[in-house]
């Protein structure tokens, strides 16, 4: 096989970056984008723990831990929030549940989490 001439080189490496850019770039996206999965699955968890927090104080204001739950979730970014409260007499659960804003909208990813705590009670010494 004989080798190229000089002036065909130029060809030949320009193929080669044609090649590995978009697979770099794909890669690079989607780290980025795992990225984003991650901090708005965090932001998700603390969203509820607050929430059930909230929820959890002797006289808790009336949806206190919904409100809680929105504001962290507004300040993270996540869209299409849903925020389901359910109080039992010895556990109050905390679900969060959203969208992660995504790079490339590759389709429908929701992030959920859920946090569990007992209610604070009142005891006699």
């Amino acid at each position: 096989m004989p080798l190229p001439s000089r002036d065909e080189r130029g060809v030949n490496e320009s193929l080669q970056w044609a090649l590995v850019v978009p697979v770099v770039l794909l890669v690079v996206l989607g780290l980025l984008q795992t990225a984003v999965w991650l901090h708005a699955r965090q932001a998700a968890r603390e969203a509820a723990v607050a929430a059930a927090e909230a929820e959890a104080v002797l006289q808790p204001q009336p949806r206190a831990g919904e409100r809680a739950a929105l504001e962290i979730t507004r300040i993270a970014g996540l869209r299409e929030v849903d925020v389901a409260v359910q109080r039992g007499p010895d556990l109050i659960t905390v679900t969060v549940t959203g969208r992660p804003p995504l790079i490339i909208d590759i389709g429908p990813i929701r992030v959920d989490e859920r946090a569990v705590i007992s209610p604070e009670r009142v005891t006699r010494p």
